[in-house]
């Protein structure tokens, strides 16, 4: 890309010459009735094509100074020795914090979520049968079907 420095002010002057003039003239004999909608997208054309030359015209300016390359250079160099320097300290702190707090691992906190939906099953199970003994018009008391409230069995009838 060719660019040279003198063409950054040109493409300014051609942008605000945009903006400021040619738009609202296109605007304006748009709602007179005096020009078509064509003339405002060109003119809208016109500007976005010239802040996209202007955008395009700087950043080579700027990436063409040595400076610039040397100072994201750095903070490139400088953002990495820090995300190494976090990941160290946080997988030391961790590795000594995590046993001293007793808290589980991965492998125990699964186990524990097996146990769980196990025992989910069972009280599903168990919600089942006690649906079963109630439809058979079986009275349930303290926990025993066919109990009393006092925990006696209760005569059946026939």
């Amino acid at each position: 890309m060719g660019t040279t420095q003198s063409s950054i002010p040109s493409e300014i002057m051609r942008f605000y010459k945009t903006l400021i003039f040619e738009l609202p003239t296109a605007l304006a004999m748009d709602l007179t009735g005096n020009a078509d909608m064509k003339s405002v997208r060109q003119t809208a054309w016109t500007l976005y094509d010239s802040w996209i030359r202007l955008a395009n015209d700087a950043s080579n300016a700027l990436h063409a100074d040595p400076s610039f390359g040397r100072l994201s250079g750095g903070l490139f160099e400088t953002a990495l020795l820090i995300q190494r320097a976090s990941t160290t300290i946080r997988s030391a702190i961790l590795a000594n914090l995590w046993p001293a707090l007793e808290l589980p691992t991965a492998p125990q906190v699964q186990r524990l979520r097996d146990d769980l939906a196990a025992l989910q099953a069972e009280l599903q199970a168990a919600r089942s049968a006690v649906r079963m003994d109630v439809s058979l018009d079986r009275p349930i008391a303290n926990g025993v079907v066919g109990a009393d409230n006092d925990g006696s069995q209760a005569a059946t009838r026939d």
